[in-house]
């Protein structure tokens, strides 16, 4: 289990929580499937499985690319996202010099596109950002929700209000930046400097510094088994809200994986600040009437507000908020949301970028949310 630290807003004081034992066993997410127009679906918020896996899944292929057959990945205990139609309209960037020579044998194709929605009816617009639809609600059905369900309110003061967990906490990034990929790669690593644990601690620090009183868990729920991993972060949830009452916002952060075709996968980039920058997705989930959430309302407008937030101080930072039939924990908290800081395909300086940025988008919303403000 990995450290917990307790972030209070007056002095920023950290405490050892120290570790926990949860004994569980679990849920994880079942095999995606693919669903539409013959491509391949990019799991959200994947770990590659045990012992790794070369095939990545598609979630948002653009226009431009021609369709694939499917692709069928054993992965018993993922749960499945609706496959897209054609989704972000990508702007491609001019590849980077590859840094390390990868032999040719092992050599995969590494896109870099910058993925914005388009007012061509596919994409809701909801301010300065976008939401693509994955449920049956309608376009106005998700208005009238994000305009009559008012935002959580939070009291501020000493005790945390933010958790940050890691579902997948051993998912890692590219350590190229050319036009190639290791096509051996499985992009999880258990060193905390370069897994999600560290891109988690980029934002609480900033979180801290806008004085959000934050806990920042770093548990490593897909290790030793990826199988599981949903089970065991809920756990550790529940068992952190209970200790802290006034936890009401929890963001459970993850990279994407992103891919074309068997040999092709896709980095969400952008340049922010004259820095390469890892795109950014929030996804929030909604109730089909059998899953007992809720708060997606709130979920909903809550991931809303931070995308419009994120949009305004850096346009193209963030990705349509991803709205489908799906849980994901989303129903311990009335702001719990998903964060899927880049890719796989992105290095992991673009996605410490990205989640710096987003933490101070972020801190803006929830400054907001403060009774009083």
């Amino acid at each position: 289990m990995g450290a917990r630290r307790r972030t209070k807003k007056l002095g920023l004081e950290q405490v050892g929580l120290g570790a926990a034992v949860l004994l569980t066993v679990g849920l994880s997410l079942p095999v995606w499937p693919v669903l539409a127009e013959n491509m391949v679906v990019a799991a959200v918020a994947v770990a590659m499985p045990e012992g790794g896996i070369h095939h990545l899944k598609q979630r948002f292929a653009p226009q431009v690319v021609e369709e694939a057959p499917p692709l069928e990945v054993e992965e018993p205990e993922r749960e499945s996202l609706p496959q897209p139609k054609p989704e972000e309209t990508p702007r491609e960037e001019e590849p980077q010099q590859e840094d390390e020579p990868i032999p040719e044998e092992y050599r995969g194709t590494l896109l870099r596109e910058t993925m914005v929605g388009a007012a061509d009816g596919t994409w809701l617009d909801i301010g300065e950002g976008w939401l693509r639809n994955y449920t049956a609600l309608s376009f106005g059905d998700i208005t009238e929700a994000l305009e009559q369900t008012p935002l959580l309110t939070l009291k501020g003061g000493e005790e945390p209000e933010v958790l940050i967990v890691h579902t997948h906490a051993t998912e890692s990034y590219e350590t190229h930046t050319g036009p190639y990929y290791d096509t051996r790669s499985d992009w999880r690593t258990r060193e905390e400097d370069k897994n999600m644990c560290a891109i988690g601690e980029i934002m609480a620090e900033e979180l801290e510094a806008a004085g959000i009183g934050v806990l920042h868990d770093t548990t490593q729920h897909d290790h030793p088994s990826y199988n599981g991993s949903y089970d065991r972060s809920r756990a550790t949830v529940e068992e952190l809200m209970a200790e802290h009452p006034t936890i009401k916002v929890v963001l459970d952060v993850h990279r994407d994986a992103i891919q074309r075709d068997e040999t092709t996968i896709v980095a969400p980039v952008t340049t922010i600040e004259g820095k390469s920058c890892a795109q950014v997705m929030i996804i929030a989930g909604c109730d089909d009437g059998t899953m007992n959430m809720p708060n997606w309302r709130q979920n909903l407008r809550f991931g809303a507000e931070v995308v419009n937030q994120m949009e305004e101080d850096w346009p193209t930072l963030a990705r349509p908020l991803f709205f489908a039939y799906r849980k994901y924990n989303q129903d311990m908290a009335p702001g719990a949301l998903l964060v899927e800081v880049g890719s796989n395909a992105n290095t992991f300086e673009e996605a410490a970028h990205a989640a710096r940025l987003t933490a101070k988008s972020l801190a803006k919303v929830l400054s907001e949310m403060e009774e009083g403000s």
